[in-house]
């Protein structure tokens, strides 16, 4: 197999897997296929950049074509797809499964949230299990109150349901019980000295002055700490002060925080989420905990107080991490939303769940794209371009294609025969009907108008040609402020037009347009005023009529712009940008 063949291959296979093939993936994969080939990698390169470009361009039909010519069937490929999706996600001897989701309710989630959250979710379904949704809101600085819907909210965007819900601000009274119960058994001391001095000894292998108090003392200094002001002591839990690890070495599991919190604001003593944790996972009997591996510390923390409580521990099981740069943290997305930068939680410069579905991002691409990763322990990069495919594949049969133009000006075509235009709504799905164009003609003037974009005549100039797409050939006559004016050449007319009389074609006169720019346009009688908010830059501009049939949520395909979900129909239709 020459190296071509080797190229088309790996490009018809990557655009099957991810909905659009990426250079520097098949350039990838040929390097390890053809090692030789580093010594012309300026031609492979640009080999690359034609097959991708072309295959990028083919139909749905014509890639499962081609590539039942390269050795596969698409059954095949989306049995691959399903075994690859589903991969490493299972549980040994799993019996009764229960497992939770549990979120801080400082803002709402983000893709990150979502893996831990779809990943809990589809094993409770795999084993017929039950999924608790549990708050963990026993930081009182980092509650804020509107989050506790937002958190339902954006699981159920995802398709996810629990079967139970726990608020830990509502179980303070067993964290104390727990806590003095661990005092009573000399695992736990109240420790009044400063953090930085007990860092120290720590750190030494030192115990401090306090851990050695009676039970009695402690359980005093335990129930003063109510009147305490925040940084005057803690509870902490004695572990092995030798321990090769200082961050094992007697951790803090209660302090005191002086901030009210909005739920109870009648308490002054919190738990430590390792504490508060592991307490709610013996108790609420879960049975598998999913964490990152970032993690791994904090499970051998909890592991002492399992210990300690002669509990039997959950089956932990890490994952690797997921790295985000596009995700902002909810400290900066706050800033950024209350400085302005972005409208709200829901803001397409955002990555949080309500902003991706608001983009058009479907629930089955968020879900399919974090089953893909799997339970791996080897840390990722999160790809959105990955996630962008998936969602293609799911919305790229039912969105009908329309036609937009960004910051648009003027065209006046003069001489138009009498004519209408037929384009189907989606050029692979033919059955899903067409958008016919009916021109209004004058009875003594053949003259139509249209909108284009300003920046596509940049470098045209009276006399050249252009093409409008789809349509017609068009001569430049003379270019104002205000508009563009020109002239329909003669049998310049696509496929796709209907012609109410029959016009001479000729081969030389076809020759004027071959080569000619092809413009994008949009009819002008009821052409609507259109809005898309984009990441980078907001398009103000027009889109075909027909658009005002369309009902908000409606995910559609601008040309030569991408996919895009109709947020909202006022004075003008406003538009959220998915993908490409």
């Amino acid at each position: 197999m020459d190296i071509s063949e080797i190229i088309k291959k790996f490009a018809i296979r990557n655009r099957l897997k991810y909905g659009m093939a990426n250079e520097k993936a098949i350039i990838g994969m040929v390097l390890a296929r053809v090692p030789d080939a580093r010594k012309n990698i300026s031609e492979v390169m640009q080999a690359v950049k034609e097959t991708v470009d072309e295959v990028n361009n083919q139909s749905a039909e014509d890639i499962q074509r081609e590539l039942l010519n390269h050795g596969g069937s698409l059954e095949q490929k989306k049995k691959e797809k399903k075994d690859a999706g589903s991969r490493g996600l299972k549980l040994e001897n799993p019996g009764k499964v229960v497992m939770r989701f549990a979120p801080n309710p400082s803002g709402p989630l983000h893709i990150g949230h979502a893996r831990a959250a779809i990943l809990n979710n589809e094993l409770v379904k795999k084993y017929n299990g039950k999924l608790i949704l549990r708050i963990e809101d026993t930081d009182p600085k980092r509650v804020d109150v509107a989050a506790y819907k937002m958190i339902e909210n954006d699981l159920k965007l995802l398709g996810i349901n629990w079967h139970e819900k726990v608020l830990q601000s509502e179980r303070m009274e067993i964290y104390l019980e727990y806590c003095k119960k661990l005092i009573e058994r000399r695992y736990a001391y109240v420790c009044c000295c400063d953090e930085g001095e007990f860092k120290k000894l720590k750190i030494k292998g030192i115990s401090c002055p306090h851990r050695n108090k009676t039970p009695e003392e402690n359980l005093k200094l335990y129930d003063d700490m109510k009147t305490w002001d925040e940084g005057r002591g803690s509870v902490k839990l004695k572990t092995d002060i030798k321990h090769k690890n200082p961050a094992i070495r007697d951790f803090p599991i209660m302090r005191v925080v002086d901030k009210k919190h909005p739920k109870i604001s009648e308490h002054k003593i919190y738990p430590l989420m390792n504490f508060s944790v592991a307490t709610d996972d013996h108790l609420l009997g879960i049975t598998h905990v999913l964490r990152g591996k970032d993690h791994i510390i904090n499970t051998e923390r909890q592991r002492y107080i399992y210990k300690y409580f002669n509990w039997e521990e959950p089956i932990f099981i890490h994952y690797g991490l997921m790295k985000v740069e596009e995700v902002l943290s909810t400290t900066d997305m706050r800033k950024g939303i209350e400085a302005g930068k972005f409208a709200g939680w829901d803001d397409v410069g955002l990555w949080t769940i309500k902003s991706l579905i608001r983009r058009g991002i479907r629930s089955d691409a968020i879900k399919n794209y974090i089953l893909s990763l799997g339970l791996k322990q080897k840390d990722i990069e999160f790809s959105p371009e990955n996630l962008y495919a998936e969602n293609k594949r799911i919305v790229e049969p039912t969105a009908d294609r329309y036609y937009f133009v960004d910051n648009p000006c003027k065209l006046v075509v003069e001489n138009v025969p009498r004519l209408k235009l037929k384009i189907p709504l989606h050029k692979d799905y033919r059955e899903r009907g067409e958008r016919e164009f009916n021109f209004k003609f004058n009875d003594c003037v053949d003259t139509l108008n249209f909108y284009i974009q300003k920046e596509d005549i940049e470098n045209l100039a009276p006399g050249d040609n252009m093409r409008l797409m789809n349509f017609i050939g068009v001569k430049i006559k003379g270019i104002t402020d205000e508009k563009i004016i020109s002239e329909y050449i003669k049998n310049s007319a696509g496929p796709m037009v209907i012609l109410s009389n029959e016009e001479k074609d000729t081969s030389e006169e076809r020759e004027h347009i071959v080569g000619a720019k092809k413009i994008q346009w949009v009819y002008d009688d009821r052409a609507i005023k259109t809005k898309i908010l984009r990441v980078d830059k907001t398009l103000e501009g027009v889109c075909e009529s027909r658009c005002s049939e369309l009902k908000v949520d409606d995910v559609i395909q601008f040309e030569r712009i991408g996919f895009c979900r109709l947020d909202a129909k006022n004075d003008k239709l406003v538009f959220c940008f998915g993908h490409r």
